[in-house]
């Protein structure tokens, strides 16, 4: 088991015993959930570094520095790892290398992680835009807009987006032209990701309610 604290530390934890295997220290709190591919885990910290920690030893292979704490959560796609920080943008980074591909600059913190598919990195910013952008150039495809920032994280299904904003709104938007295809106003402030079954899904809010949305 991997888990980040809020004393800095990522904890490597046998799923068995509980008993810790190793521990990696960085210089700040860890909200970033870890990803784990090839043996390899990532993670963002507090202290603005992106982490690529082996997961039998706990050793660093590579830290990737951005300009803001990084509180979102890395997806792993072709070999690139995909996360964003407070400092506006999302980064692609080599995850072998560790080395830059591109990044992108949104209006706004981004502490939404992003989803990929058919080669397109879809997430949302503080500036109140869900952006989809492709993984290998970081080009922009499209962006939609909302009334207010986006910590929730896109899901997909069946060729439509789900994911909730501060304006107490979920939204489902096409995921070829990024076009809105239904709306639901919630009771509160839409932070949570979405989960998507058959034709439903859940989603909650800050005030406490689970929603159950047929998808279409």
């Amino acid at each position: 088991v991997l888990v980040g604290s809020f004393d800095g530390n990522l904890y490597a934890v046998d799923t068995h015993t509980g008993e810790e295997q190793w521990r990696f220290e960085t210089g700040g709190e860890i909200l970033s959930s870890p990803t784990v591919t090839n043996g390899v885990v990532f993670f963002g910290s507090y202290d603005t570094n992106v982490y690529a920690i082996d997961a039998e030893s706990g050793n660093e292979q590579w830290s990737f520095e951005t300009d803001g704490e990084v509180f979102a959560s890395p997806t792993v796609s072709e070999g690139i790892v995909l996360i964003g920080s407070r400092d506006n943008r999302v980064y692609a980074i080599d995850a072998e290398s560790g080395e830059e591909q591109w990044r992108f600059e949104t209006g706004g913190q981004v502490r939404s992680s992003p989803t990929v598919v058919d080669g397109n990195a879809l997430f949302g910013s503080y500036d109140s835009r869900l952006y989809s952008v492709a993984v290998e150039s970081g080009e922009e495809q499209w962006q939609f807009g909302t009334g207010n920032v986006i910590r929730s994280s896109p899901v997909v299904h069946d060729g439509t987006i789900f994911f909730g904003s501060a304006d107490e709104t979920v939204y489902a938007v096409s995921l070829e032209a990024g076009e809105e295809q239904w709306t639901v106003d919630a009771e509160g402030i839409v932070a949570s990701s979405a989960t998507a079954i058959d034709e439903t899904v859940f989603i909650g809010d800050d005030t406490g309610r689970l929603y159950a949305l047929d998808t279409t």
